[in-house]
């Protein structure tokens, strides 16, 4: 039994095929960096201009948002308890924050009571309770 026969047009288009695939390569390997189609070259910022003693330097980084806290930092903040949308939890809302009040159990801590609370705040601590800055408590009082 012999092998079957290989049309001849198959080898007429891999010659070719393949010469224009090592002369693609060889266009981009020939492409100088930073031009188009060539590596990419790192690039400097630009100089920052030179700032006079009497002259504001720009900050180098943007102040944090209103009402955000390092985690850890002890706050002291006024506003009214709320019930939180899921079941046990308390949220104590500022007007421009929602805190939520870990560990807050007792009378001063009820949903409706204006209240002063002190607490570090630990954004990182999970919970169930879906909303606000988690707070643990450590201090509540009437306002």
């Amino acid at each position: 039994m012999t092998a079957p026969a290989r049309p001849r047009y198959v080898g007429r288009l891999l010659l070719p095929g393949l010469l224009l695939l090592c002369l693609v390569a060889a266009c981009d390997a020939a492409t100088p960096p930073g031009e188009p189609g060539g590596e990419p070259t790192e690039t400097s910022a630009p100089a920052s201009p030179p700032h006079s003693p009497d002259s504001p330097r720009p900050p180098t980084s943007p102040p944090p948002p209103p009402g955000t806290h390092p985690p850890g930092a002890e706050v002291t903040v006024r506003g009214v308890v709320q019930d939180g949308v899921e079941p046990g939890c308390l949220i104590l809302a500022t007007g421009t924050e929602q805190y939520l009040l870990l560990g807050a159990g007792g009378a001063m801590a009820k949903p409706g009571a204006e209240v002063v609370v002190t607490g570090r705040v630990e954004p990182d601590t999970l919970t169930t309770c879906q909303q606000g800055v988690p707070l643990a408590v450590t201090d509540v009082r009437p306002t």
